[in-house]
């Protein structure tokens, strides 16, 4: 009965219930819409960067972050791999082994990195074989490195050319090599672009002399969610002759930007918000400046003020709740349906996309979580909202509401 007569006294002035809901359900549409573009785009970012450099977890030896020496490499790599990804939020874990050489052609010469890849892992975790501007990616026919498309032209060499390498290999034996050029890299990093050689992990192992090591294993989630769960596990896992890190400690820049763009989109959103609970207030306060005379001839006849305060919090609530509803109906297909079918962009700002290592499309979530938190942010208001006729009712009284009228 209670309910009943909350959801008829809402209809009383139709248009300023229909007013108020639909403010509701406008924050709570564009609260959706909002939220769902910022964090498909943040995870796609992460996604990306991480794929390039250090993965969403990484995995060293004991101190090598400290010195980036190859002399801290760690051993029995593939086994380290299998432990890694037994866990089942693991996608898959790539090895490297990264070392800095001198790389020179007949008369010019540059400090690059090699990094040493295991050629289907890595093209699994970031598409490199797609970064291949010219020449060939890694294959049984084709033995040789790919360079980075910066540093070939520092050098003046390009497909077919010898580049020799020289730097320290492991314990202090010397690396050196020649090694024919097979594809030319764009790399989305311009420091990797400029300064990088990539070969496969075998044939780093043996220029470095260090055989079935790798200096890092950089390991993909299903999502950003495990992240700081799977750095704990893998910890636990592998010993103390490890160091785990995350891409928040790895990727600070990054980590500082996401933090910052989320603090800045909930101010936005506290702001929405702050407007809607306003809108909400109005109405409460005029349904129930409305109704003094009627609060005090029902309390005359018998009904407990206890009664009336449950009434006007559930108006409070319905109205609430119908923006609610309405904005979940509509922006549920509309999130699906872009997170299926993303904005994929065109012309000039698709190729730029593209030459920082992303794809030229503007992504959308629909986590679970983003159609539970927003909602129940607006009932919160709508309940805040509500004390105000309880305060009324407290301290009302009948005597003086009937006079007044």
């Amino acid at each position: 009965m209670y309910f009943s007569l909350a959801w008829r006294n809402i209809w009383r002035n139709k248009k300023r219930s229909f007013i108020t809901i639909a403010s509701v359900f406008c924050a709570v549409f564009f609260a959706l819409f909002m939220r769902s573009l910022q964090v498909g785009v943040f995870k796609n970012t992460v996604e990306n960067m991480t794929s390039f450099s250090c993965g969403y977890i990484q995995v060293h030896a004991e101190g090598y972050q400290k010195l980036m020496s190859i002399n801290n490499t760690f051993a029995n790599t593939q086994q380290v791999i299998e432990q890694v990804e037994t866990l089942p939020y693991v996608t898959h874990a790539v090895p490297r082994l990264e070392s800095a050489v001198i790389a020179a052609s007949d008369d010019k010469s540059e400090v690059a990195l090699i990094v040493g890849v295991d050629p289907e892992r890595e093209n699994r975790m970031n598409g490199l074989s797609g970064r291949v501007r010219s020449g060939n990616y890694f294959s049984p026919e084709k033995q040789g490195v790919l360079i980075g498309e910066g540093l070939a032209e520092n050098l003046g060499i390009g497909i077919g050319d010898e580049v020799v390498l020289l730097g320290q290999g492991y314990h202090g034996v010397t690396a050196a090599g020649s090694y024919t050029i097979i594809g030319i890299l764009k790399y989305p990093v311009p420091e990797m672009n400029n300064r990088a050689i990539a070969m496969t992990i075998s044939d780093a192992q043996v220029l470095f002399d260090a055989p079935d090591r790798a200096t890092s294993l950089s390991v993909m989630l299903t999502d950003d969610k495990y992240t700081d769960r799977g750095r704990s596990e893998i910890e636990v896992m592998l010993g103390d002759t490890f160091e785990v890190f995350t891409w928040r400690t790895t990727l600070k820049e990054l980590a500082q930007m996401v933090t910052t763009k989320y603090v800045s989109s909930w101010i936005i959103l506290m702001i929405l918000y702050m407007v809607v609970g306003f809108g909400i207030f109005g109405t409460v306060l005029m349904m129930t400046l409305e109704r003094l005379r009627e609060y005090g001839i029902l309390i005359a006849i018998g009904m407990k003020k206890r009664l009336l305060m449950i009434i006007s919090v559930c108006e409070s609530i319905f109205l609430s709740l119908s923006g609610v509803v309405l904005g979940i109906a509509v922006a549920l297909p509309a999130l699906a349906w872009l997170h299926v079918h993303p904005f994929r962009l065109s012309g000039e700002l698709a190729a730029m996309y593209e030459d920082f290592g992303f794809e030229p499309i503007i992504p959308f979530d629909i986590s679970p979580l983003l159609f539970l938190a927003h909602p129940m942010i607006v009932l919160g208001i709508s309940l805040v909202v509500s004390i105000y006729p309880v305060i009324r009712l407290a301290s009302f009284n009948p005597v003086d509401a009937l006079r007044s009228h």
